[in-house]
């Protein structure tokens, strides 16, 4: 039974997207010229390639990025942020190594969507339906003499990655387990060695708690969703771990994942981000 798909690429900041008929045959798809194609899945196998021509996804997973490091320029759909140009170096099993210039506390290397590519700013609306997902790493946890702030997920502005740093929305994962936490979030240190769940309306933050704890040296999968109700559901290797509150109609995201030297630091942070999906709704 033949089916539709969208497929929309960005190459070199120019998007293109085509509507495709496939017919579905187990991992593959045939579309109506007989030719094979891959049908496009999420981290956790979760299908982005709807069969109703009525979403869009990017997927970005940073192959066209220099070998080694990028001093000058932007990493094609995400703006590198932090300092003194931090480094960005490919990582041997996918995506990209981003170091902090140095280890001065507030140091900070992340990646941002870039306005005007791959659909962003992102509406928050009740049709919108956003969709945020990333595979990251985290090489070593904070330490007695090295703390760091870790972050993922749907911002406003996305200037900084401290939260509470910024107006606007926000819904994020976190990770804050140094010996002096960065971000105040009334959390005990028992609850800070998890993943935090970041939530900000109309400027004003909350933080929850998960189970989950924070582990190094392994890839984690998240995934946030933002429904009808304009709520951001939170999965980490596809399992629910929370909802957070309405976020403001009208208002917009661009996803944002990077890393920030803590308060007590004797070497810089690092963080590997495998890829970075956004998917929405067309309006």
């Amino acid at each position: 039974m033949s089916k539709q798909i969208i497929l929309h690429q960005t190459e070199n900041g120019a998007d293109s997207r085509q509507v495709v008929d496939v017919t579905p045959c187990g991992s593959l798809a045939f579309g109506t010229d007989g030719v094979p194609m891959i049908v496009t899945r999420s981290l956790l196998g979760k299908a982005y390639a709807y069969t109703k021509p009525t979403r869009l996804m990017y997927r970005e997973d940073f192959v066209l990025l220099p070998a080694a490091t990028q001093a000058a320029g932007k990493p094609y759909t995400f703006d590198l942020i932090g300092g003194a140009s931090p480094a960005v170096a490919r990582d041997a099993l996918g995506g990209i190594l981003i170091t902090t210039t140095g280890h001065t506390a507030a140091d900070l290397a992340a990646v941002v969507g870039l306005t005007g590519t791959g659909f962003m700013p992102l509406p928050i609306t009740t049709t919108s339906n956003l969709v945020f997902a990333t595979t990251i790493r985290i090489p070593a946890l904070s330490a007695a003499t090295t703390d760091h702030l870790v972050v993922a997920g749907f911002t406003e502005i996305g200037a900084t990655i401290d939260p509470t740093a910024e107006a606007g929305e926000g819904a994020l994962f976190m990770y804050d387990g140094g010996s002096t936490a960065v971000v105040t979030t009334g959390l005990t240190d028992a609850q800070r060695a998890n993943w935090i769940l970041a939530h900000k309306v109309n400027g004003v933050d909350t933080f929850a708690a998960t189970s989950v704890p924070v582990a190094a040296a392994v890839d984690i999968n998240f995934i946030i969703e933002v429904g009808s109700d304009r709520k951001a559901k939170f999965y980490i290797d596809g399992v629910y771990v929370g909802t957070g509150p309405a976020l403001t109609a009208a208002d917009t995201f661009t996803p944002l994942v990077g890393t920030q030297v803590g308060v007590t630091h004797d070497a810089a942070s690092t963080l590997t981000i495998r890829e970075v999906i956004v998917d929405r709704a067309i309006a």
